[in-house]
């Protein structure tokens, strides 16, 4: 915070930045959705885009129009069917994009340190900070409407989110707040929790720490199988 050199160094990378015409992630599928993070040449701030996946849809499209095509008993109704429901796959499969999210809503230096969709798609954990700080802290979304949820978590320092296979909660490491430990230890202590969705009442449950040894991190990983951390 106190080195000369951080302002330059801040606006320097700013620049630098702009550079990219388009720049994204590869797009993770949750659901019957794709979630992926992109930044244009104007912008020096990523936002977090989702869509709904095509292939779920053609299946299910292809199911119904099997079993009405069952009940046709003739083939002219099946053929005056079929560009129907060609159409209607079309018509599914070119839904535009939806941003979600967008850093500059949230101030001119505040940068994406992750997102983690649940399995189902419908809710999306993000984890934001400020430039040139580790304040990291997390926020759950609900995917269809885009609005926050009042869910609050543990400490600060938030990352390391793994959903449960049926997104009903998730794990996720953070480190204590200031004041809950002595002065200067805020950025150690990191823990493992596992949060609710709902915001129930009472703290997010403890899973795993340290009880000597500060400097440890600690997060977590499901099997497989899913039957395991």
């Amino acid at each position: 915070q106190k080195l000369p050199q951080r302002q330059w160094a801040i606006e320097r990378y700013s620049y630098f930045n702009r550079f990219y015409t388009l720049t994204f992630s590869e797009k993770e599928k949750a659901g019957n959705r794709s979630f992926w993070q992109e930044k244009n040449q104007n912008d020096s701030q990523w936002s977090v885009w989702t869509q709904e996946n095509n292939e779920q849809k053609k299946n299910e499209d292809v199911e119904d129009n099997q079993a009405n095509e069952d009940t046709k008993k003739s083939d002219k109704d099946e053929s005056e069917a079929a560009p129907k429901n060609n159409a209607d796959n079309k018509e599914k499969e070119t839904k535009p994009a939806r941003k979600l999210l967008d850093l500059k809503d949230y101030g001119p230096h505040t940068e994406l340190w992750g997102f983690d969709p649940s399995p189902d798609g419908k809710y999306l954990v993000f984890i934001i900070s400020d430039q040139g700080k580790e304040n990291n802290r997390a926020r759950v979304m609900d995917v269809d409407s885009g609005v926050i949820m009042p869910d609050t978590l543990q400490g600060w320092r938030h990352e390391y989110v793994e959903w449960l296979p049926d997104s009903s909660g998730f794990y996720y490491s953070a480190s204590p707040k200031k004041g809950e430990v002595p002065d200067g230890e805020e950025y150690a202590w990191a823990s493992v929790f596992f949060h609710p969705l709902g915001n129930p009442p009472g703290p997010d449950k403890k899973i795993f720490y340290h009880p000597t040894e500060k400097k440890h991190m600690h997060w977590v990983t499901l099997s497989k199988n899913k039957k395991y951390v």
